[in-house]
């Protein structure tokens, strides 16, 4: 199946967010990746925000390997 991954920071405000994409402190990666879940397995999303480079995953809960392709978004020059 494919799925939609986004990985983003949360704000209290609209504002705040708008305020941070300005400033440049404001980060966030999207894309779709193929994803075969198994019938019992547990999985969970992760990812990382920062300056030069944010990604997001799908990993598998019991050996903390990831199960998707990394969607990586690179810092924009």
């Amino acid at each position: 199946m494919k799925v939609k991954l986004r990985g983003s920071h949360a704000t209290g405000a609209p504002i705040q967010a708008l305020l941070s994409k300005s400033a440049g402190t404001f980060f966030s990666v999207e894309g779709v990746v193929d994803f075969s879940p198994k019938t019992d397995g547990k999985y969970v999303v992760k990812g990382k925000l920062k300056k030069d480079e944010s990604s997001v995953w799908i990993e598998d809960v019991n050996t903390s390997q990831p199960v998707t392709e990394i969607i990586i978004k690179k810092k924009e020059e």
